[in-house]
Order: structure tokens, then sequence, then C-alpha cells
């Protein structure tokens, strides 16, 4: 292990010259900009064409934008800056990077990378669909044409013959027979395949495929937007669109809930895809400024597609005479809708092909920043060093087992399977990472922080006040808007909110009156307090990344903290805020009021047999986390116990408590006075 002592203003050059060199064998990206192309095309997805634009619409257009970008701005941006953040910051993925701050959160990160990949392996089944439709889009006739092209009706536009009986082979899910698509398996493993030559050796490959990848689909958007914006009623779609005003749906709660869960799924946040690319910067990369880049670019994707999607659904309205065309959403949208009216342009095979060859550049993407997320976090851990792992064999595994995981989506129940999966894992599994994550940092990193300022006690009854007042406010109002009929929902969620107001302030006031007295001597009634309130963790982060532009930059000092209102690329300090408070305090109401409606009535009219699927694998992530807070060692390497024997390894994994090496927790050294960076040997970053 190597000591530095970092006195203030001190910058990461005065760190321990054999620890650079550790740091040093990490791969690097080529450039800054093949980062950021890696980022924005790990966040604009598929969901940028079909999903986004239907919920501007569904919402009533234009409104929509209003909570969109307010979501986007106190939600989604804080949470792509956290984990970007902690990548650069500890030098390694999600297992990883919580891992260093207390050896008991490495289940957080083996939780989010494994939903990582069970994503991954029903979003690669989409891509085969597009896969068989681009290869479609080849013949003649066009196999999805419309039956009459002279007499377009909706029933032609929605019935999708060509998706469900020949691409899906949909079957009942009451009564199905579990074969699968022969022609869709080909087409997924040639999706797979895509996958692993572009990230067979991590960021050294990726890094040159995204310059290919995420511009390309961008300019055939441009190209089809610049087609179809000629067509007749196209101005109908756009007014649609964005073209509509009504301000009264800002007052329904429905739209802030459909902007919130767009915003965070969008960003590709908490399936340990961000924190993983970002690991593979340097310590002194500005990732406040890419973490700017990367949202804008993807709301403006995100736009862009509404608009070429939108002017086709105008085209497809005025020709069939009805507003129903508005109303398709989803994937049925971009695989029974949009290939429709594509089929009766003027070269229908050519827009065909340059449209679902823009759907799979634009998702494969996704696909394998996903599976680079999982990568990152194996050849970090000590199996890949014990058994000298490299990048191409576990990338091969990981695609191998991820093909064979696949193969359940092409049955004749595998849209089924995919929409469940897809609603559990995201709806609850993604939002309770997210509350997790954001508690992680907030309020248990640098939690020795404050108990060496106001005392243990203080600082834990205030915590406990906090969540239990968090709990009580959605407990009640749930309860009120359930039971009680003369209760609207507002009402029940002002009295809930009021609820959770009196314990909070009443655990904060005996919090203050509990101070340690000797461990506070020296501060005054306002530092008090904020030892015992403040973003002590948040702040630690904010500093490593304004650092980059500033050695000398200080959280809580006045001209540093003004330095954040003219400098866009550094943090301010509503970062620690809405990471403490904000965001987990709205994920948690989210996670709660989705719960509560899937429990009572379930989802999509779907069996129980198949909803049991999506719960269990969200409980498998919640068990995760729970079994490695308990059992920390079992993410350590068993030679650490110092027996042999299999047994004993056992019973020493299996053993509440952290080994000696894992209590290092290995930190950033610019954080202020008096910190000392303890570096441990095998450590791969800071």
């Amino acid at each position: 292990r190597y000591i530095c002592k970092m006195g203030t203003g001190e910058d990461i050059s005065h760190l321990p010259k054999l620890m650079d060199q550790k740091i040093e064998k990490r791969a690097r990206w080529h450039s800054t900009a093949s980062f950021i192309l890696a980022a924005v095309g790990s966040a604009v997805g598929l969901g940028n064409v079909w999903r986004f634009p239907y919920l501007v619409s569904k919402n009533g257009g234009a409104p929509f934008l209003v909570p969109y970008i307010i979501c986007l701005v106190l939600i989604g941006m804080p949470i792509l800056l956290m984990e970007l953040g902690l990548g650069q910051m500890f030098q390694g993925g999600d297992i990883e990077a919580f891992g260093r701050m207390n050896s008991r959160l490495r289940g957080l990160g083996l939780a989010s990378v494994f939903g990582s990949f069970v994503i991954v392996t029903y979003y690669m089944v989409v891509l085969a669909y597009a896969g068989m439709y681009f290869v479609a889009s080849f013949m003649s006739p066009i196999p999805y044409a419309l039956p009459d092209a002279g007499n377009i009706t909706i029933g032609d536009i929605t019935s999708g013959n060509f998706f469900y009986s020949e691409v899906l082979r949909l079957g009942d899910f009451n009564n199905p027979t579990y074969l699968m698509n022969g022609a869709m398996v080909l087409s997924l493993a040639i999706i797979w395949v895509m996958v692993y030559l572009s990230i067979f050796n991590g960021v050294q490959t990726a890094g040159w495929v995204v310059y290919v990848t995420v511009p390309l689909p961008v300019i055939l958007i441009i190209v089809l937007l610049v087609r179809v914006a000629i067509l007749p009623g196209a101005d109908g779609g756009v007014k649609e669109y964005i073209g509509k005003w009504n301000g009264t749906k800002l007052q329904e709660s429905t739209i802030w809930v459909e902007a919130t869960g767009q915003v965070f799924f969008t960003l590709s946040v908490c399936m340990g895809v961000m924190t993983a690319y970002s690991s593979h910067n340097t310590v002194k990369h500005q990732v406040g400024r890419d973490e700017k880049i990367i949202s804008l670019s993807d709301m403006a994707i995100a736009l862009l597609g509404g608009f070429t999607v939108y002017c086709m659904l105008g085209y497809l309205a005025a020709e069939a005479g009805t507003d129903a065309v508005y109303d398709i959403s989803s994937m049925t949208l971009a695989f029974v809708a949009y290939p429709a009216g594509i089929s009766v342009l003027t070269g229908s095979h050519v827009w065909g092909v340059i449209f679902f060859l823009c759907l799979i550049l634009l998702g494969v993407d996704s696909a394998f920043s996903m599976v680079e997320a999982v990568t990152t976090v194996i050849t970090d851990s000590w199996i890949s060093k014990r058994y000298k792992l490299g990048k191409p064999m576990v990338s091969l595994f990981l695609c191998l087992f991820g093909f064979a995981c696949s193969l359940m989506y092409t049955m004749d129940v595998g849209l089924y399977l995919l929409d469940v999966i897809d609603h559990y894992i995201n709806n609850w599994g993604m939002i309770f990472l997210g509350f997790m994550e954001c508690v992680c940092l907030g309020w248990m990193y640098k939690f020795e922080t404050q108990t060496k300022k106001v005392g243990f006690k203080s600082v834990m009854i205030y915590n406990i006040c906090f969540f239990w007042a968090l709990l009580l406010g959605i407990v009640v109002g749930l309860l009120l808007s359930e039971y009680d009929d003369d209760v609207t929902s507002g009402q029940a969620g002002g009295y809930g909110v009021l609820a959770g107001l009196i314990v909070y302030f009443v655990g904060l006031f005996v919090s203050y009156c509990v101070i340690d007295q000797r461990a506070a001597k020296h501060l005054g009634g306002g530092g008090r307090l904020w030892a015992i309130i403040g973003w002590h963790g948040p702040d630690r982060l904010r500093k490593m990344i304004n650092c980059t532009d500033n050695p000398n930059w200080k959280p809580m000092h006045f001209e540093s903290e003004m330095q954040t209102i003219y400098k866009p690329h550094l943090v301010s300090m509503s970062f620690g805020f809405l990471i403490k408070y904000f965001i987990p305090t709205v994920l948690w109401v989210l996670f709660f009021t989705t719960f509560k409606s899937n429990v009572q009535t379930g989802y999509g009219g779907y069996p129980w047999s198949y909803q049991t699927v999506g719960i269990l694998i969200f409980a498998f992530m919640a068990c995760l986390v729970l079994f490695v807070a308990i059992f920390p060692r079992c993410m350590i390497d068993p030679r650490e116990s110092g027996t042999d024997s299999f047994s004993g390894q056992l019973s020493w994994l299996l053993t509440p408590g952290v080994a000696g090496s894992d209590k290092v927790l290995v930190d950033s050294g610019v954080y202020g006075e008096d910190d000392v960076v303890i570096m441990n040997e095998t450590a791969t970053g800071l």
C-alpha cells in the first residue's frame, strides 16, 4: 500500500508514480470524441424513435415538453453525472465504484449489471425484428406492403400481418406451443455477432465503431425526414406531434409520471453502462461538460425522430381519412404503421432499407454498451485477474450466453415475455436501483465524515427519521387515495407530505439536541446543522469533477461556488441536494405508485404465470443487493481466507464482515485538507 497526504489544492499529479502506472494500464478511449459518441449512442436507442414521440402526442403535444425538460434537468442529468463521475473517480465499473465506497455496496453494482444483461437479451430480439424487415425490404414485392396502395384504410395500416404472422408468429399466451421462429433465430445470431465484433476488445474496438454507428443513423433520420416532410398530410402529423397546446394537461399527474419515466429510461442510467464507459477516461477528464452534451444530444435526436415518425403518420391519417392512426404506439409504430407508409412510397425498397438500417444502428450502440458494462465489471474482478481472462474471451462468453438466453423470446409467446419482463425490470428494477444509487452517494458515502463532526447518534437519528418520514408520507398518501372516497388524489398527496414533514422536523430537532458536544466543539450552529443535513458524499464527487478545471476548487467556498454559475461544465451545489433529497423522494414515490397499481390489477392483462417471471427477476436484483450487504466477502478472492480447503474458503466467504485488504477505501486525493489517501496495491484505480 502507498500512503499519500494530500494538502489543499494539490491535484492528481502528486499521486504515487507506481499507482499512476497501474492506472495507465487501463484501456482508454482513443479520444474525447469517441467517448462522447459511445455515450450518446448508448443513450439514444429505439425508444427515441417510437416511445418518446408517442408520449408527446398522447400527453397533448407541446405541454409534454415542459415536464420532460424539467425532469431531464432535475432527475436524468444528475443521475447521469453521478454515474459518469463515479466511474471516472474510482476507475472501475459499477461493482468496483460502489464497492470502493463501502464493500457492502458491491451488490448494488452487481444488481445493475444483472439488470443490464437481462435487458440486452430481449433488446437484441427487437433488433432481430428490424433485421428481418431489413432483409424483407430487398424482396419484391415487399412482404409488409399494404394490400391496396390506392385505397388505404385504418384496418390495413394496423393489421400488421407480416409482423404478427411472419416475424413473431404470435400465438395465444393461454395456449402456447413454445415453437421458435427459425428466421428470427438466424437474424438474432447475426445481431449478436455484430455486437461481439463491436466490443470484443472493449473500448479499443468500440471507440472506432461508434464513429460509424452513431452519426450514420442521425444522417439517415434526416434523410427520411426530408422525404416524409413533403408528403401530403405531413403538416397534420407535425401539428399532432407538438402543434397543440393544452395547459390543463400540466395539472394531471400522469404527464409528470410519464415524463419522469421517459427521462429516467432514455439516458441508459442505472445499468452500469455510463459507469463502465467513464471508467476508461483519465481522472482529469471533464465529465461535467460531457454529461450536458450527452443529455441534450439524446433529447435532440428524440425530437428529430418524432418529426420523422409523425410526418409519416400525418400522411397515413390523411390517406385513411381518420385520426385513429395517431393512437398507434410502441413497437406497432415502428414495425406496423411506419412500414405500411414506406410501402406506398416511390422507391419503397430504398426507404425500407434506410429506415430499418437506421433502427439497427440506433439499437446496436445501446446493445453493445450494455454488454460492455458487464464485461467491464468481470474484467475488473478478482476472477478475471486470477484466471487471466481478457476482454475478448469475456465478451465472447457473454455474447454466447446472451444469445442462448435470447432464444426464449423467439418463441410464439416471446413478445408477451418481452413485454412483461421489460415492464417489471424498468418500472420496478431500474427505479429501485436509481433510488439505491442516490442513497449510497448521498447518505452512505462519507458517513464517517458526518459522525466525526457531530457524533454517530445524531447522524443516525436524522437519517432514520428522514426515511421513516418518506415512507410514512407515501403510505398515507396511497392509503387515503385508495380507501377514502371523499379525498382527492391531490389532497391525499398533501396529507402524506404533511405527515412526512412532521416526522422529519421532529427527527431533525432530536438529532440536533443529541449532538456530541466534544466532537462538535469547533463548530457553530450553522456548521453543526450542515454536518447533519449536508450532502458530503456528493460534494466529494463534485470536487473531483470540478478540480479538473481548477485544482484549488473547494465545495461550499464562495468564490468556488460562484464559478459554477458562469462555467457550465462545473457542477453546482444543487447537485448534492438533488442526489440526496429530491431524486430519491421522486423515485420512491414513483416506485410505490407503480407497485400498488401492478399488485392490484397486474400488468397488461397477462396471466400471473407470465407476470411472476418479471417479478422474480426484480426480486433477484433486490436479493443481490441484500445478500452482498450481509456477506460482502462473497465478492472477494477466497484465497484471502488464508486456507486452501474448499469448505474453509466457503465458510469464510459466507461469514459477515470484510477482509483486511477490502477495508481500504480507495479515494481520490483532491478533496481537501488532511485527506489521507490509502492506495491498495491491488486496486485498479483511485
